[in-house]
């Protein structure tokens, strides 16, 4: 191997554009007197080749008081910062390397020097992920986008909170389904986002037969072959002289498709791979564009068995119909109000608030309102339903219910928004009039059914359903028995929640039969900055409309706070009546409310492993 040192203006030019959006935020400047003069080879830095592998080489800086950054397209990311920097290249070549430093005038750069490669280190290209990749050294594999039909992913396409990283990745239980565990926020079909034939027509070819090159074909044959460099540590990718497969919806959108790409995940017949939206692009914020793909040969010899349809468990129609009373009113929850359902009834999120949705699919928050709750009451006696909002009936009529467990509406459910950016987001039935049970609980307190998720068809533009908008019902009222739920909330200074097991009060009969009952509410977990602490108990006003909550004491760690809670501030309105909770029916008493003076115990809450609240419900009937 030998090192040659060449001056290239132009190609130094580039280099400067190149590196300039990727220099340090901080470090040493050193000197204002230093300038690009003073970069020599030899003086200011050196480049060897190890003395025992000439593939292995070591970058270093000689100058005291600079921090250093090096330009190397074509290996490994691309660019590093470091006092010392190893190159691991495994193929023949020459490869260019610019040596940069900061001053108080900015960045300054040396000249290119080229490092002549002419050993293959077939070491650097080793291990489960180069042949998971590209079929290890001296082979090649093709990779082909997700269609959402091979039993992966749901589509090409997935969206990540810009914070995403490798380790956030979780699989589905049963299935190959990876996603970014709480930074998912859209898996989004093909058709949700315009992929089209064309950019599923597409194949990526990764070879290692004489250096890493990557080969894309486009839906007529076409083909662009470039290199590609891979950092398995770092789970970094990138192109030269071609670009990645991706929809084209995206263009224009992102900086580069060839460049500081991110592996998500890699897998021998599944490949995840990312790039960065822009915002100045883009017009919106940041977010990872996470492109998905399978193996070719996977793909050529797969057969399709993901469902078509919804299966429900024996026994669900006597579940949603069969109950202490034909009446069952349900109301729309408002915490997860709605998501989308795969044509099998597969939930594709995984929200459990409202905060967890993306700004674009957020719900309203008023929906928990008395005055914004949308209700569906339905009575399998005479087939009868009512659509209410606030109270107030919005459309009645009759029902039918098939036997796959689908609702047909006699006049429809009208359409009622329910959030997204310009509240494009509505509940009502289908084009069809209709909404299918799509998945169901039982609460294991009652038996009854409740958490039902009924779904209304989407269908793209040839008119063929491929997803279900799911609407998130909770039981309220089983003809006569009104559930009554208690559960203590704790929420801390960045907003983040932590709640107790939740009990239905509705089937204590020891509290019916007194009128009164003492409780305790347990939040196991650590808090070392409350700021909000309420406990809750649903529909008991609503049942009960004299019923009051009495909060008796707090035990931190097991041991009483020594707070007096006989102070109406914890408990009553100033005009001495119950306390309310997010809805007008939901009894509530604060522990602990930033806007009132009950937050100055915020001290006294902090807790290691528990936080209980000892409270007495009074029926007064």
């Amino acid at each position: 191997m030998k090192i040659s040192h060449y001056i290239f203006s132009l190609f130094a030019a580039l280099m400067v554009l190149l590196v300039a959006g990727c220099t340090p935020d901080d470090g040493s400047m050193g000197s204002s007197s230093l300038t690009s003069a003073d970069l020599q080879e030899g003086t200011a830095f050196t480049i060897e080749a190890d003395a025992s592998n000439p593939n292995l080489i070591h970058l270093t800086n000689k100058l005291s008081g600079y921090d250093a950054f090096w330009s190397h397209p074509g290996v490994g990311t691309g660019h590093s910062t470091g006092n010392n920097v190893d190159l691991k290249i495994a193929f023949q070549g020459k490869y260019p390397v610019v040596f940069g430093v900061r001053t108080p005038q900015g960045m300054i750069y040396s000249d290119t020097t080229w490092v002549d490669i002419n050993t293959f280190c077939a070491d650097f290209v080793s291990g489960d992920d180069w042949t998971y990749l590209a079929g290890g050294a001296g082979n090649s594999k093709t990779w082909v986008p997700d269609n959402g039909k091979y039993g992966m992913k749901q589509g090409f396409y997935s969206c990540f909170d810009p914070t995403a990283v490798y380790s956030d990745m979780k699989a589905d239980e049963g299935k190959n389904n990876w996603y970014a565990s709480g930074k998912t926020w859209w898996e989004a079909s093909n058709a949700d986002v315009g992929i089209t034939d064309a950019d599923l027509a597409q194949t990526m070819t990764f070879s290692l037969q004489g250096a890493a090159k990557l080969t894309v074909k486009d839906q007529n044959g076409n083909t662009t072959t470039g290199t590609f460099a891979f950092d398995p540590d770092s789970h970094s990718l990138s192109a030269n002289g071609v670009e990645f497969a991706h929809g084209a919806w995206a263009n224009g959108k992102s900086k580069s498709f060839s460049s500081n790409f991110y592996v998500f995940h890699l897998s021998e017949n599944q490949l995840m791979i990312a790039c960065k939206r822009d915002p100045a692009l883009s017009g919106e914020g940041e977010c990872w564009y996470v492109w998905n793909f399978v193996s070719k040969d996977y793909a050529d010899n797969y057969h399709e068995t993901v469902p078509t349809e919804p299966t429900l468990p024996t026994g669900w129609e006597d579940a949603l119909t069969k109950q202490t009373n034909t009446n069952i009113t349900w109301v729309l929850n408002a915490d997860t109000p709605y998501d989308w359902f795969t044509l099998g009834g597969v939930r594709k999120n995984s929200y459990a608030k409202v905060s967890d949705y993306p700004a674009f699919v957020r719900p309203l928050t008023t929906l928990g309102d008395a005055s914004s709750q949308i209700t569906l009451d339905m009575n399998s006696k005479d087939n009868s339903y009512k659509v209410k909002v606030g109270g107030l009936t919005k459309v009645s009529g009759t029902y039918t219910l098939s036997d796959k467990g689908v609702y047909t509406f006699s006049n429809g459910l009208g359409s009622y928004a329910l959030g997204g950016s310009g509240n494009w987001i509505k509940f009502s039935a289908d084009g069809d009039n209709q909404l299918r049970v799509l998945s169901y609980d039982v609460n294991a307190t009652s038996g009854k059914a409740n958490n039902l998720w009924l779904g209304a068809k989407e269908k793209d533009d040839n008119g063929d359903t491929y997803q279900y908008l799911g609407y998130h019902f909770t039981a309220i009222t089983y003809g006569d028995v009104t559930p009554l739920k208690a559960k203590l909330a704790l929420f801390d200074t960045g907003w983040a929640f932590q709640y107790s097991d939740e009990v239905d009060l509705a089937d204590d009969d020891e509290l019916k039969a007194n009128g009164e009952k003492q409780y305790t509410a347990t939040i196991n977990g650590s808090c070392d900055s409350p700021y909000g602490i309420y406990f809750d108990i649903e529909n008991l006003l609503a049942v009960y409309p004299k019923a009051t909550l009495t909060l008796n004491d707090v035990l931190v760690d097991g041991v009483s706070t020594g707070v007096d809670y006989n102070q109406d501030i914890f408990d009553r309105n100033s005009d001495g009546s119950q306390m309310t909770g997010d809805a007008s029916t939901t009894a509530r008493i604060y522990v602990l409310n930033p806007w009132n003076d009950t937050k100055t115990y915020t001290d006294k809450y902090k807790f290691t492993k528990t936080l209980s609240v000892v409270y007495t419900v009074k029926l007064n009937k």
